[in-house]
């Protein structure tokens, strides 16, 4: 009877463990389940405004249009030859309003002011002595990469010109 009776203890142990087992493997499960359908924040990306993006880097030309008896490529980095060297030409914008750009022959004196107009779509440039950038401009496009703008320029011998301006970080 006491064999019995081990046995019976034994068989009750050997459920006891098979129970917590079991247990075990469920809690294990449940925890990994949840774990893995828990969705990961996405990071907060701040919007930068308009005079952040323009004032955190230096502007260059990459590409310049005329508006002169139909659209006509005056200038792009990409091409070997342009009709107008624009290479040397940069613009720094400063958050005070005032900014320094560098002409096309590398004349880096110019100094000027800035600021924008109509909602900030449109951005009023002067003194730069820059021909293309003083006057009144159209933001077409500001964002991190690229700065695009339209506006109308005194070229001599041609007259008044309408461009668009495409512009880039300097590398």
């Amino acid at each position: 009877m006491q064999r019995f009776g081990t046995f019976l203890c034994l068989k009750h142990i050997i459920q006891l463990k098979f129970i917590l087992m079991k247990n075990i493997a469920l809690l294990l499960l449940t925890i990994t389940l949840f774990v893995s359908s828990c969705k990961k924040d996405e990071p907060v990306v701040a919007t930068k405004t308009k005079t952040e993006l323009l004032t955190a880097v230096t502007w260059v030309i990459n590409e310049a249009e005329a508006d002169a008896l139909g659209s006509v490529s005056v200038y792009s980095r990409s091409k070997a030859t342009n009709s107008y060297d624009a290479s040397k030409v940069r613009a720094l914008f400063k958050t005070d309003g005032t900014m320094t750009a560098i002409d096309q022959n590398g004349n880096n004196n110019n100094k000027g002011t800035w600021k924008f107009s109509d909602n900030e779509t449109k951005m009023i440039v002067a003194n730069t002595n820059i021909i293309g950038l003083d006057g009144t401009v159209t933001i077409v496009k500001l964002e991190t990469k690229s700065f695009d703008f339209k506006g109308t320029a005194e070229v001599k011998p041609y007259g008044l010109v309408k461009a668009t301006i495409q512009m880039i970080p300097a590398p």
